[in-house]
């Protein structure tokens, strides 16, 4: 399992989300943990251009992970 360590903007953007969308993200979190890399369309996940990590989008929003 990997480990995922997102950054203290995004960690303040989740804890200002409501109860519902923390959850939604929560699970894409720990898809991610179980393959960082996935070849499905269901956590849409890319590399950051300049930049160690890569960014996630869940629904209209996204985080950059580091």
């Amino acid at each position: 399992m990997y480990q995922i360590v997102p950054h203290k903007r995004v960690i303040k953007f989740i804890n200002s989300r409501n109860p519902k969308d923390k959850q939604i993200i929560k699970k894409k979190f720990e898809q991610l943990q179980q393959n960082p890399y996935p070849q499905n369309t269901q956590i849409d996940s890319k590399k950051l251009q300049n930049k160690d990590g890569f960014r996630l989008r869940i629904g209209g929003n996204r985080g950059d992970i580091y």
